[in-house]
C-alpha cells in the first residue's frame, strides 16, 4: 500500500500515504486508525451499548478533505441515524407494552379507581380489590424512562408531552405509595401507622361545630378527640374502619340516611361510618380525599359531607349536608416514612398508537395509507 501511495504525486494518494505510514508508526492522528476503530466497535459492542455509549463519543469532524476522516463523517451519521430509528422504534415497543399492561388495573381495580366525592360513590365495592402479589408486579415495572428533554427529541407535539409527563408525574407517587404500604418483598408486612385530625381546616367546615364525640377505630384501637394527638393507629390489610360521632342534643340538625350510601348508618342523632373489606384505609382516602388547603403537607385531607335536615321538616330526604374535614398522616409500617398518597391516581396511561418513527429518528403521526 505504501509503495503504491508514494507512486503517484497527486495530494489524494499523497494523504493516503500520509495515513497509512502515521498508521504504520502507532500515532494517533491516523485518521485511517479512527475509521477502523469505529467499525471494530460497531461489530464488537452490544449495538445498544454501542449506540447509548460508544457512538456519542466519537468526535466528528465539521469539515475535512481527509478521505478517511469524511468517510468516518459518513458511516458516523448513517451509524446515529440507525441509532435514532432504533432508540424510537423500541421506545414505540417498550411503552405500548407497558401502557397495555398498566392499563388493565388503572380505573378497573381498588386502589387505582378514583372513587371521588360525593358519598353515593360507596358502589365503589363494585370494583374489584388487587391483591398483593399483582400488586407486587405492578410495582416491579416502573415502565421506560422519561424525560421532557427525551420526549423532545423524539419530536412528539407538546401536547402529546405534556400528557406523558402527566402521567409520569402521578404513576411514579402512585407506585411510591403503593410500595410503602405494600412492599415487593412478600415477607414483609403490609399496611400503614396514622394519626387523626378531627374537624380539621375548620374555616372551611359548614354547620360542623354542632358535631360532638369523634371516635375512629381500627384493629380494635380507638382513637378519640381527647386522646388523638398521641394515639397511632396501625392498619392491616382486611382491617375495617369506623368512624362515629353524633350531634349535639341542642343542634336543629338531624342526620339522614341515604339508601346509594348503605356504609354511612344513622340511628338518632349518632352517625357511623364504616369501610370494611380488603383495602379499607386506600378506600376510605380514595373516596373522600380533597386536595389540601392552605399548602399542608405533613398529612392529607378528607372531606366528610353528612346528609342532614332540619328538626322542623318532616323526615325523610336530607336538605342539606354538613361538611367536616379528617386529617390524615400516614407512616409506612417498614421505615416510618411519610406515605404521600396521590391526590389523584392516573386513570389511564397514554398511548402511542397510530405514532411512527419518522425520517429524522423522532415519533410522528403514521403515513395514512392511500
Amino acid at each position: 500500500m505504501q509503495g503504491l501511495t508514494t507512486q503517484r504525486p497527486d495530494p489524494f494518494w499523497k494523504m493516503l500515504d500520509s495515513n497509512v505510514q502515521r498508521q504504520a508508526a502507532g500515532e494517533p492522528t491516523a485518521t485511517i486508525k479512527k475509521l477502523e476503530g469505529l467499525l471494530y466497535t460497531v461489530t464488537s459492542e452490544d449495538f445498544g451499548v454501542f449506540c447509548k455509549d460508544t457512538l456519542p463519543k466519537q468526535s466528528v469532524a465539521a469539515r475535512s478533505t481527509d478521505y478517511f476522516e469524511a468517510r468516518f463523517t459518513e458511516l458516523h451519521g448513517a451509524l446515529s441515524q440507525h441509532c435514532r430509528d432504533r432508540s424510537s422504534t423500541r421506545f414505540i415497543a417498550d411503552w405500548e407494552s407497558f401502557s397495555n399492561s398498566v392499563n388493565n388495573y388503572l380505573g378497573k381495580y381498588r386502589p387505582l379507581v378514583n372513587l371521588g366525592l360525593p358519598s353515593a360513590s360507596a358502589n365503589g365495592n363494585r370494583f374489584p380489590v388487587l391483591d398483593r402479589p399483582l400488586i407486587a408486579n405492578l410495582l416491579k415495572n416502573p415502565g421506560p424512562t422519561l424525560s421532557a428533554s427525551q420526549l423532545t427529541a423524539f419530536g412528539l407535539p407538546s401536547s402529546k408531552k405534556v400528557e406523558f409527563l402527566g402521567f409520569a408525574d402521578q404513576w411514579e407517587k402512585t407506585r411510591l405509595a403503593l410500595q410503602q404500604i405494600f412492599p415487593i418483598d412478600p415477607a414483609k408486612p403490609a399496611g400503614a401507622k396514622f394519626q387523626v385530625v378531627f374537624r380539621d381546616s375548620r374555616d372551611q367546615e359548614f354547620a360542623a361545630n354542632q358535631i360532638l364525640d369523634w371516635s375512629i377505630q381500627v384493629g380494635g384501637k380507638t382513637a378519640n378527640e381527647r386522646n388523638a394527638k398521641t394515639t397511632t393507629l396501625l392498619w392491616r390489610p382486611g382491617d375495617s374502619i369506623v368512624i362515629q360521632f353524633r350531634f349535639a342534643d341542642q343542634s336543629n340538625l338531624v342526620p339522614v340516611s341515604e339508601p346509594s350510601d348503605p356504609s354511612l348508618q344513622m340511628t338518632g342523632r349518632s352517625v357511623r361510618l364504616t369501610l370494611d373489606g380488603p383495602i379499607a384505609l386506600l378506600d376510605l382516602i380514595q373516596r373522600f380525599k380533597v386536595k389540601p388547603i392552605g399548602g399542608q403537607t405533613d398529612r392529607m385531607l378528607l372531606k366528610l359531607e353528612v346528609p342532614v335536615r332540619l328538626v322542623s321538616q318532616p323526615s325523610g330526604q336530607a336538605s342539606r349536608r354538613v361538611i367536616t374535614f379528617l386529617g390524615l398522616s400516614l407512616t409506612s409500617l417498614q421505615d416510618d416514612s411519610v406515605v404521600n398518597w396521590p391526590l389523584e391516581i392516573p386513570v389511564r396511561a397514554p398511548s402511542l398508537k397510530g405514532f411512527c418513527t419518522d425520517a429524522a429518528g423522532g415519533l410522528s403521526p403514521c403515513p395514512q395509507k392511500p
